[in-house]
């Protein structure tokens, strides 16, 4: 993602505690991690597209993102449940 400005990372850190909420992760490799499990919630739903965007931006040569979304709120949208699985390409 590349370096960034103390204040760019504060305004990064804000929107994610406006937009989501992580549920669970897990990481997995030692020493080195080469997988990363995770659900998180989105709770501010105008924030999500820009999310899942964000996460399909790291997918690459050496990074594999898997990324699943469930809605919830019938028949009005309030949020989702999104799952991401990131692997590392193994060397």
């Amino acid at each position: 993602m590349g370096p960034m400005s103390r204040d760019v990372l504060h305004q990064n850190i804000n929107v994610a505690r406006e937009s989501y909420e992580i549920e669970r992760w897990w990481k997995y490799g030692q020493p080195a991690i080469d997988r990363i499990s995770a659900v998180i919630n989105v709770s501010n739903t105008g924030h999500l597209g820009a999310i899942v965007e964000g996460l399909s931006r790291l997918h690459g040569e050496n990074l594999q993102v898997n990324i699943g979304v469930l809605t919830h709120g019938v028949p009005v949208f309030d949020g989702a449940r999104v799952e991401i699985n990131i692997d590392q390409k193994v060397r």
